[in-house]
């Protein structure tokens, strides 16, 4: 009886002693965990559009502080917290960046005498240089932050006169205004310009876009083009297929011919869409597609390719169509969707659609003109923006133009919900019947012959 009690008082100490050093080596393993983890933070965010961790660009900008900078925000009660999220992640990117946040309404004079009239403001400060910001999002903070930093605004010339895209009439079919609203986040004023009325692009301007003109320029406004780039100026030309001549001669003595023909894709097209939307994965190394690791998608596209007759120019084709597209010369065949190929006429692909140029600078170390051209202006329209990678493809392209670096990176995907032709899932016809066949044919015959396996199974063991 006692060596029964001993032997089970021997059993009782011997779980305690194994619960106790089981609860010692938790806390250990916790202990260390807490060490680990506030000597090497690190965020996980798992949201689709990352809209808990600062962007690229951000990341860049801040990099850039040489001083600290301040940020005096003011805010409505119920967006404290959503604000000094934001504040607390630059501030955390970059230990120059110091803030603090003020109630608007209750602290209405101190608002008014930093130049605050509304909630959502903040006064921006860096090196006795002021600017106020919007904290409606991370893009507009930014933006003012590289506006103190560099102590002005790009200005951005959009071309008027010859049907081209308008960027600042939000619902108008093929509108910019996407683009637009994009720029002025990005510390970059967007104008119009008629060099029918000016005659000259103004001293100004940083870069001036040509968004789809329906009309060719005049001789004169040709001219006017050439002289700011001679002057080492830059240029964006979206040209969608047509007819051009003016523009085209004009862009062939930069070393880029605009191709007189549409390209199609049967093949490989995307789901629910039209032959003509095409992709464009394939990207040659360029500052404007470096950062992109995305397709975009272009709508009604024309080739764009490279030359080499003229030697103050150095022009490269830097973005691709897949394989399977092909161009044809019949454009008006293919859109009414009765094209097809013809060995010998027409091309296949992958066929250029973009070329990048720079100009040989007139003093050595100077700035060069530069000069992007893209066959195809719809996919920088508002419908199609916020598909793959057209977004960072279009702002990227106006970064290198204008000499802004930092601007050159993967944006944030969240973007305003507008009616958009195509699914924000984008997908070829043959990854769509792969997607059907594994989740209507193969998925459901695994489980049936699991089912099967353990029917047959137990039915043998009786």
């Amino acid at each position: 009886m006692r060596r029964s009690v001993k032997g089970n008082l021997g059993r009782a100490s011997q779980q305690w002693l194994g619960l106790i050093l089981s609860v010692v080596a938790l806390v250990a393993v916790l202990a260390a965990v807490q060490v680990i983890a506030e000597r090497h933070n690190v965020r996980l965010d798992l949201t689709p559009s990352r809209r808990l961790s600062l962007s690229q660009a951000t990341h860049q900008i801040l990099a850039r502080l040489e001083d600290d900078l301040h940020v005096e925000a003011y805010h409505a009660r119920e967006r404290r917290q959503e604000i000094a999220d934001l504040l607390g992640r630059l501030a955390d990117a970059s230990p120059r960046v110091h803030y603090e946040l003020f109630d608007v309404d209750r602290y209405p004079e101190r608002a008014r005498a930093s130049g605050i009239r509304h909630a959502d403001r903040a006064r921006v400060t860096y090196r006795n240089v002021h600017t106020i910001a919007s904290t409606a999002s991370e893009e507009y903070l930014a933006g003012s932050i590289l506006r103190v930093l560099r102590g002005k605004i790009r200005q951005v010339y959009f071309l008027g006169g010859h049907g081209e895209r308008s960027p600042d009439r939000a619902g108008v079919k093929g509108s910019y205004s996407l683009v637009w609203q994009a720029l002025r986040a990005e510390n970059a004023e967007a104008r119009w310009l008629d060099l029918a009325v000016l005659s000259e692009v103004p001293a100004d301007a940083s870069a001036v876009v040509i968004a789809g003109p329906t009309h060719d320029l005049l001789s004169e406004e040709i001219g006017a083009l050439e002289a700011y780039l001679a002057r080492d100026g830059s240029i964006l030309a979206l040209i969608d297929p047509g007819p051009l001549p003016r523009l085209s001669a004009f862009l062939a003595r930069y070393d880029v011919n605009l191709g007189d023909d549409l390209i199609v894709d049967r093949t490989g097209r995307i789901l629910g869409a039209e032959d003509l939307v095409v992709r464009v994965p394939y990207y040659r190394m360029h500052p404007v597609t470096a950062p992109t690791d995305v397709p975009v998608v272009m709508v009604v596209a024309r080739t764009v390719e490279a030359t080499s007759r003229n030697l103050e120019v150095r022009a490269e084709a830097v973005a691709r169509t897949v394989e399977s597209a092909w161009a044809t010369v019949e454009i008006e065949a293919a859109r009414r969707g009765d094209a097809t190929y013809r060995e010998g006429r027409d091309r296949r692909g992958p066929l250029p659609v973009m070329v990048a140029a720079s100009l040989k600078p007139r003093a050595k170390g100077g700035k060069a003109g530069r000069l992007v051209v893209i066959g195809d202006a719809d996919f920088a329209a508002d419908g199609y923006l916020a598909e793959l990678g057209n977004r960072d493809l279009v702002l990227n392209s106006i970064s290198w133009l204008t000499d802004e670096e930092a601007l050159i990176a993967r944006r944030p995907r969240e973007i305003a919900e507008i009616a958009r032709p195509l699914s924000p899932l984008v997908l070829t016809e043959r990854q769509a019947h792969l997607l059907f066949v594994a989740t209507v044919v193969v998925e459901p015959g695994l489980l049936l012959l699991m089912g099967t396996v353990v029917v047959i199974v137990r039915r043998r063991r009786g």
